[in-house]
């Protein structure tokens, strides 16, 4: 793989400019066999790669990538690249006595803010050790909430807190006994010794810091049972198709739902120890078993129909729901009767139009299924639901059953093959928007899609005499500032990527509208997947304005 080029550059922190000693730099095809020539930074940030193969390369750090095209002998100097420097946080876990609490599992939330939009987004997971330490070894620069969160029943092997008793009279199923009440819980607990994320101390971090102390102090509560009856649904009811979920009145809980101790098929259910707090009982089931939760991120696609296409659920077989506060205190709760509602079921028409906006058949060769998926339900961390129809001949069809709640559409961004232009629930716009779904569904929706070429953007980066570091990431997004705090329903009219080494760019995908591109040192992949944003409002004030139109669109320069 050896040639004639040769590479001298340097690596630059993302956040301070100084170089970064001791950073590892990757040179690798764009295609082929994995792996590549790695070279480590000296003292003062440089890094020198010789004997290089002609034709494009790719430069690689911990702050992202650059791409390089080399010729025959051909010497490329000074080539700057940034990296991000990783932090750390480090800490013990305790109880209110101040003994250790070993095998905790730990987890970290960036505390992101979307223009104004406090927002958490789960970073890592650490375990303590027997001395109860712990340690997120590779965090990026930002604020983070850390949190004992996982649900710990206490020094008892959980096999042991739920037992199978006599079947009661008349009945056809055991009930769970609850061991012991006064069995400690240990809640979970957010830095320094919160019960809620309202109440929890950020930790900020500087590229590369070593963070040291953040100790969580866990108080042991008394816990509580839960325990009730699910009906109105299907027979059949399935254990995971009930959890309890935390909230906090102040705004959204990260915490992962705790699941129940029992779930008896004839509906009854039962969590233990509990600890104090406001709850939801959520309950998710249907004919084929509960909807999917936490599957991850949401998205809408057209694709073309299976050789075996599975059968669509009948409206008699629908997906059943219930949300249902529940305060728990200083007692057990027993015998709730929680009554499922069936999910409502959205109906709409799907139209095609051509380049020129007129009314065209659809094209079953190209699309016969419709599939939507949500981006998050509420009540707060949790479901993401996926749901499908097939589109009709006429273009009707129905989604769903779709279990109620806050929802946003997120779209492919291929360049070719029709796609969604608009989507109206009634008279109202809703494309690219966080929409609700209530208990009755919402108006009937019209999808529209087009056959225009969606808009592509080619340009350069220009950089005053006065810094000789080139932003290496382009942010294009609307001018339409609304849709910013839409995401990520919105995050097809956005885009991240990176310039060359001689800055320039493309990107491709967008629908036409108006919008800003601007030229920066942020990371584009993690901005492309949602963490770490740049500041757009900041952005706005120093970005082009451009109106992007179906197809190439000319070059423009943008200049820093």
């Amino acid at each position: 793989m050896s040639g004639t080029a040769t590479i001298f550059g340097r690596v630059l922190d993302i956040d301070t400019m100084e170089p970064a000693p001791n950073e590892l730099v990757l040179l690798m095809r764009p295609s082929g066999p994995t792996g590549g020539m790695p070279v480590v930074t000296d003292s003062q940030g440089r890094f020198f790669f010789a004997r290089i193969w002609t034709g494009t390369s790719v430069l690689i750090t911990a702050g992202g990538r650059r791409t390089v095209h080399l010729d025959e002998h051909q010497r490329l100097d000074d080539v700057t690249l940034l990296t991000q420097r990783m932090a750390s946080i480090s800490g013990r876990v305790v109880d209110d006595a101040g003994q250790p609490l070993p095998s905790r599992r730990m987890s970290a939330f960036n505390t992101l803010a979307i223009n104004g939009r406090p927002n958490l987004e789960h970073f890592g997971f650490a375990v303590t050790d027997d001395r109860g330490h712990y340690t997120f070894p590779a965090l990026v620069r930002g604020s983070y909430l850390i949190c004992a969160c996982d649900w710990n029943q206490g020094p008892i092997d959980p096999a042991l807190l739920s037992l199978l008793g006599p079947a009661p009279p008349g009945g056809r199923y055991p009930t769970p006994l609850q061991v012991d009440t006064s069995l400690p819980v240990y809640p979970p607990t957010f830095y320094p010794a919160a019960d809620r994320v309202s109440l929890a101390v950020p930790v900020s971090i500087a590229s590369g810091e070593e963070r040291l102390g953040i100790d969580v102090t866990v108080r042991a509560a008394p816990g509580r049972r839960v325990s009730g009856r699910v009906g109105g649904g299907p027979p059949g009811l399935r254990a995971d198709g009930v959890r309890l979920r935390y909230t906090d009145a102040n705004g959204p809980s990260p915490l992962s739902p705790l699941k129940p101790t029992r779930v008896n098929p004839d509906g009854r259910f039962q969590f233990e120890h509990v600890s104090a707090g406001e709850y939801i009982i959520s309950v998710r089931l249907d004919d084929f078993g509960p909807a999917a939760e936490e599957t991850g991120t949401g998205f809408t696609w057209l694709e073309t129909a299976p050789a075996t296409r599975p059968e669509t659920p009948s409206r008699d077989q629908a997906s059943w729901f219930a949300n249902v506060p529940v305060t728990v205190a200083d007692r057990d709760i027993s015998d709730l009767q929680i009554t499922v509602a069936p999910a409502p079921t959205l109906n709409g028409t799907l139209q095609f139009v051509t380049d020129q906006g007129n009314p065209r058949a659809i094209d079953a060769a190209i699309t016969t299924r419709l599939i939507l998926s949500s981006v998050f339900d509420a009540p707060g961390r949790g479901i993401t639901t996926s749901v499908s129809a097939t589109v009709n001949p006429d273009g009707s069809f129905e989604i769903g059953p779709i279990v109620p709640g806050a929802y946003g559409f997120r779209w492919t961004a291929s360049t070719e093959g029709p796609w969604v232009k608009s989507v109206l629930a009634g008279s109202r716009e809703i494309t690219d928007m966080i929409i609700d779904v209530g208990a009755g569904g919402v108006s009937p929706l019209r999808v529209v899609m087009s056959s225009e070429p969606r808009a592509q953007l080619r340009g350069q980066v220009m950089v005053s005499g006065a810094s000789d570091v080139m932003p290496t990431a382009i942010a294009v997004f609307p001018q339409e500032r609304h849709l910013w705090n839409q995401l990520p329903a919105s995050s097809r009219r956005f885009a991240f990527d990176f310039a060359d080494q001689r800055g320039h760019f493309a990107v491709n995908g967008l629908p036409p509208g108006d919008y800003f591109v601007s030229a920066g040192t942020w990371n584009p992949t993690w901005a492309a997947n949602g963490a770490m944003l740049p500041d757009f409002d900041k952005e706005s004030a120093v970005a082009r304005r451009v109106t992007l139109t179906s197809g190439m669109n000319p070059p423009i320069v943008i200049r820093r």
